[in-house]
């Protein structure tokens, strides 16, 4: 009865390892601005950083005006929330609503299900047949994602989602709503205004990666993470030869040796088909496609468990798109590294995701089985974007 049990217990640790996501991400949000009563979530915080990457003047003395009306009334205020209170506080809010006026917005708040994030669970944690609309009704009082009273810009709004061991999740959407937000929050090039993210090979996944330090976040960057960017400038020292922009990702991983390194470049140059006698040339030299390939060659240097794409094809001709996008799916397939693929083009996610994510002024609208959301769309935008596919 007892070896029963432990079969039972060792199958049950199997499933849940295999189920466990490498990348969590959890209520992540951006705002550039400080924020105001009319577009602050109720009960929300103002943001970590400001757009410049402090704490913004304006949010300081909107801190201190509050806190002064609280003291006033004998109540505390938040920072980005009126600073009427009281009797007065609400007599202000009903005659707001009754004159139509914009009300605050009020967040759905929680946190997603695991079976949620990943459209429904089946048999041992399989995505089900289901995809899922989640489409939050922005406040009336933002254009799209700004905020006309204070001018804060809301690129992203309580972003949740999973990635799985050996997955490629797409995120599709129009420029600016967001996705390209996302990416740099986990790539630390942007700082989070609030929400947390979990890798599982950083302190088996129970430390918010958000909140550690600089040193730790340049060891998560540098070994278990890897970017592709858009614009190869970003992601390339175009001066470097392609095999010393390889070295330089090694070296700040913490090899020393020069020989491997040597060897190393030489090797993802070789499999992303730079031609042997081009691996020292410098990039500024190369055509569009070969630099994006140095990228790719470049962020799977230390075999990082998660590989950031974000619009890898963007500018590329048609037929070079094609052969970047044959080898992003051959490493995928080869190695079993897990993908976060940003793009706009529903065709690439199409071609290469597994699940898909699809974004709209700074919100996750939608989200299933890539397959699911192209034959069965929910969200109206989602149904604009799968006929123009057609």
């Amino acid at each position: 009865m007892s070896a029963v049990n432990t079969l039972e217990q060792t199958k049950a640790a199997a499933i849940a390892a295999e189920d466990a996501p490498i990348l969590r991400v959890e209520g992540l949000s951006r705002m550039y601005g400080s924020g105001c009563k009319y577009c602050l979530p109720a009960g929300g915080r103002g943001p970590r950083v400001s757009a410049g990457g402090g704490t913004s003047d304006a949010s300081k003395a909107a801190a201190a005006q509050s806190a002064h009306a609280a003291a006033d009334t004998g109540s505390a205020a938040h920072p980005g929330i009126a600073a009427g209170s009281g009797a007065t506080g609400n007599a202000t809010s009903s005659a707001a609503r009754e004159s139509g006026g914009p009300p605050p917005f009020s967040s759905a708040g929680g946190q997603e299900s695991h079976e949620s994030l990943r459209g429904g669970t089946g048999v041992n944690g399989m995505a089900a047949d289901n995809n899922t609309s989640e489409s939050q009704t922005p406040p009336s009082v933002l254009e799209k994602n700004w905020c006309p009273h204070c001018g804060t810009v809301h690129a992203a709004s309580d972003v949740s989602f999973s990635v799985y061991p050996g997955e490629v999740l797409g995120i599709v959407g129009e420029s600016g709503s967001g996705k390209s937000t996302v990416m740099n929050c986990l790539y630390f090039d942007d700082e989070p205004t609030s929400g947390a993210a979990y890798l599982t090979n950083w302190d088996e996944g129970l430390t918010d990666i958000f909140s550690v330090s600089g040193q730790a976040k340049r060891r998560i960057r540098n070994e278990m993470m890897g970017k592709v960017y858009q614009n190869p400038l970003m992601g390339l020292k175009m001066r470097f030869s392609a095999m010393a922009n390889i070295a330089e990702k090694l070296i700040a991983a913490g090899d020393r040796n020069v020989g491997r390194m040597e060897t190393r470049a030489f090797e993802l140059l070789e499999h992303v088909n730079i031609p042997s006698f081009r691996m020292k040339d410098a990039p500024v030299n190369f055509s569009g496609g070969m630099q994006q390939r140095v990228q790719i060659a470049k962020a799977l240097s230390n075999n990082p468990p998660l590989l950031l794409l974000d619009e890898v094809t963007t500018g590329l001709d048609v037929s070079v798109q094609a052969k970047v996008l044959d080898l992003i799916k051959a490493i995928q397939r080869e190695l079993g590294v897990s993908m976060l693929l940003v793009s706009h083009d529903l065709g690439i996610i199409r071609m290469l995701a597994d699940r898909t994510l699809v974004m709209l002024n700074g919100r996750v609208i939608e989200r299933g089985l890539t397959d699911q959301i192209l034959e069965d769309p929910q969200e109206p935008y989602t149904q604009e974007l799968v006929q123009s596919l057609l």
